[in-house]
């Protein structure tokens, strides 16, 4: 693949189908309008050739505002690429930039995983970022509606949205993360508040409950990555006499297939 920069009509690119962005604010396109009115454009968006026409590989909100602006040709670097190749550049492009959010790139690292069928690992190496970093992006993927636009709209730090997880109750983890907002904690008073929620929780709680809610965030969690990746599986419980039945189902494909009791 090659790249080289040229003028492109604007109305001549699509954006591109594979992306989980939200959708940009009106306020913010137009001040980038009037931006570019002013200066222009001065970092080429990334575009492809797909199927004969051009297509956005990165930079949405410079080519919305271009729109915007009533700009005729946009400056674009053009990529030279396979359709089986275009998409993954699209996704590889997107997660070297700057301006994602915290579950943006955390929703972009599960469709560069669950897309192109990647281990961790193997998404690791490609997008040179630590193991760690990338499960610790997707771990964001738990957090409820609510908790994602409280965080968001909040600026709280990825830290103790973190932090937070590590409630496995939801309402008490919205509440608590609602009161960490409130009290303008610092991340580290963030973590021992949550500390201190989660030793609460414990402490009102006999030794089998415990065990068997330690055993159930591990299931959870492992039932998490299982759907990061594209497998469906279902858990569900059922109250018997004196026990409670859990079981697994993942569901049958080519090569896999499993169900299970617990």
């Amino acid at each position: 693949m090659h790249t080289k920069v040229r003028h492109i009509a604007v109305s001549d690119i699509k954006f591109n189908p594979h992306t989980p962005r939200h959708p940009f604010t009106v306020a913010k396109l137009r001040t980038l309008a009037e931006d570019i009115k002013v200066n222009g454009i001065l970092q080429p968006i990334s575009i492809c050739v797909n199927n004969g026409r051009y297509e956005l590989v990165s930079g949405e909100k410079r080519l919305r505002a271009a729109h915007l602006a009533g700009l005729k040709k946009i400056p674009c670097l053009v990529v030279h690429t396979n359709n089986e190749e275009s998409p993954l550049l699209h996704t590889m492009e997107t997660l070297r930039r700057k301006d994602l959010n915290m579950f943006e790139e955390a929703k972009y690292f599960a469709l560069f995983i669950r897309q192109f069928n990647f281990s961790h690992d193997e998404a690791a190496l490609l997008l040179s970022k630590p193991t760690g970093y990338i499960l610790e992006k997707l771990s964001l993927l738990r957090h409820t509606e609510e908790c994602v636009t409280l965080i968001l709209e909040q600026n709280v730090s990825e830290r103790i949205a973190r932090a937070v997880l590590r409630i496995d109750d939801e309402q008490l983890c919205t509440d608590t993360l609602r009161i960490i907002i409130e009290q303008a904690m610092t991340d580290t008073q963030a973590e021992r508040y949550v500390d201190a929620a989660v030793a609460r929780q414990a402490e009102h709680m006999p030794l089998p409950c415990v065990q068997t809610q330690l055993f159930m965030q591990s299931l959870e969690a492992a039932v998490g990555q299982l759907r990061i990746a594209g497998i469906p599986v279902q858990v569900s419980r059922e109250p018997a006499a004196d026990d409670e039945v859990i079981t697994m189902v993942i569901k049958r494909s080519k090569n896999v297939s499993a169900s299970g009791t617990f």
